[in-house]
């Protein structure tokens, strides 16, 4: 098998490899690291979350951390392994879990073909901005099985009560995977397996919150105002490197449809998944998760030419380069993003006092001063709501923030360098404390040292 490794094979390991150098890169995702604090004291109390306990604007309030069986698994992670040093190896181990079940799919419908290495790098293109360690890269794994499910034959029904139960307990886009699979269960016309599917629901409301799986997505529902702040939950901005692999992936799709490679019954799935991506920039990837199968379908229209002869030695060379870039980087030491995470010098200019931080550095406040210290709001919309969102932004905007300082008694704030609050902070008399390149500790009187 090895002798037969050709040069077109090669082509299916470029996105590993891509992925080994993403997942080596700083941390810039500020919402993960309040999932591994939360982590670590659901540990320690040997319960689930029911209430907030990070904040001061919403402390007590009910709340429930809707991906508590993987942050279990940070915070144990983080006992083994101090200081975030598994970070890198957790996201491209859970990338590469989620792109060799794709792998799957796709040489299962087109064989190793230039056409399906065509679909994968494609798929790979697009992930590399989603692969963060937060708990929906989990859901991507589960997204790639339940395309597969809709790809094979005779999917193994079994399987599903049990995904969508382990699915309830990591992400709240468990209720995606189900949609799909209803779907793919009126193509099929298959009773057994939509059944298969209310029995996953079912399970779903016996994980540790039970019931209340349900009151986290209705109060998610109930705060879609709010995800308007987040850049995230906005449309898709196409003319973007990365998400403009969307547009690759849709132009397979139209040369299957128009050469007959895919069935008509495939727009049961490539419809919905293809509007999933158009709505939000969170959903391009699962959309693409979804439909890659029927990706897969549509490449066989695809030219596929002549291989060149390649020499043995020049292929095996070439898989040695990607493995060892991709170790090489894995190996580096856990390193973050200055402009989203507040140094130690700025940390350490913080009074006990109530501080005012922008949502930006709020997940990493949570981690890095190990819950001890309360923040003013993070990246949680479900808690917070689009009222209080709203107040916010106009104070982050430099307008009417006054009355939201006065209501919180609050005399210390933790900016951007860039913000437009600075300056009025600074006009209402306010002293700057410190400041590096990316934050300023701004007080109404500075503590002496």
């Amino acid at each position: 098998m090895a002798a037969r490794l050709r040069l077109r094979h090669l082509w299916f390991l470029v996105p590993f490899w891509a992925l080994a150098l993403r997942a080596g890169l700083p941390i810039r995702d500020n919402s993960f690291l309040w999932h591994v604090q939360a982590g670590i004291d659901q540990l320690a109390t040997g319960e689930v979350m029911r209430t907030d306990p990070y904040s001061f604007t919403a402390l007590g309030e009910p709340w429930r951390t809707q991906s508590w069986l993987i942050e279990l698994a940070y915070g144990r992670l983080e006992g083994w392994f101090p200081d975030l040093v598994w970070v890198p190896w957790f996201v491209f181990l859970v990338g590469a879990a989620t792109l060799s079940l794709v792998l799957v799919a796709v040489v299962s419908q087109s064989g190793p073909a230039i056409g399906g290495a065509a679909v994968l790098i494609t798929l790979g293109w697009v992930a590399q901005p989603y692969m963060h360690p937060r708990p929906v890269l989990l859901s991507f794994v589960l997204l790639a099985v339940v395309g597969l499910l809709t790809a094979m034959r005779r999917p193994s029904l079994w399987v599903i009560p049990g995904l969508l139960w382990l699915w309830a307990a990591v992400h709240g886009s468990f209720v995606v995977g189900a949609a799909f699979l209803v779907l793919d269960a009126v193509r099929r016309r298959s009773g057994r397996q939509a059944l298969a599917v209310g029995a996953g629901l079912v399970a779903a409301s016996f994980t540790a919150h039970g019931f209340g799986v349900w009151e986290i997505l209705y109060r998610f529902a109930a705060n879609r105002e709010a995800l308007d702040f987040i850049v995230e939950w906005q449309p898709p901005n196409f003319a973007s490197a990365w998400l403009a692999g969307f547009l690759v992936a849709l132009a397979i799709l139209m040369v299957g449809l128009v050469y007959g490679r895919l069935a008509p019954d495939a727009l049961w799935i490539v419809l919905p998944a293809t509007f999933f991506a158009l709505v939000s920039t969170r959903g391009v990837l699962p959309g693409l998760l979804i439909m890659a199968p029927w990706l897969a379908k549509a490449a066989q229209a695809l030219p596929d030419p002549r291989e060149a002869p390649v020499r043995r030695l020049v292929v095996w060379l070439t898989v040695g380069a990607l493995a060892g870039s991709a170790l090489a980087v894995l190996g580096r030491p856990v390193r973050f993003l200055e402009d989203l995470f507040p140094s130690a010098q700025v940390r350490a200019a913080l009074s006990d006092a109530p501080l005012f931080n922008t949502d930006g550095p709020g997940g990493a406040l949570i981690y890095l001063e190990r819950g001890a210290r309360p923040v003013f709001i993070d990246d949680r919309v479900e808690l917070y709501g689009p009222d209080f969102f709203t107040r916010y932004d106009l104070a982050v905007d430099g307008r009417d923030w006054r009355g939201l300082f006065d209501e919180f008694d609050l005399d210390q704030a933790l900016v951007p360098a860039d913000s437009r609050l600075l300056s009025g902070l600074v006009e209402a008399g306010w002293e700057e404390c410190v400041a590096d390149d990316f934050f300023v500790v701004m007080a109404v009187r500075c503590p002496v040292s």
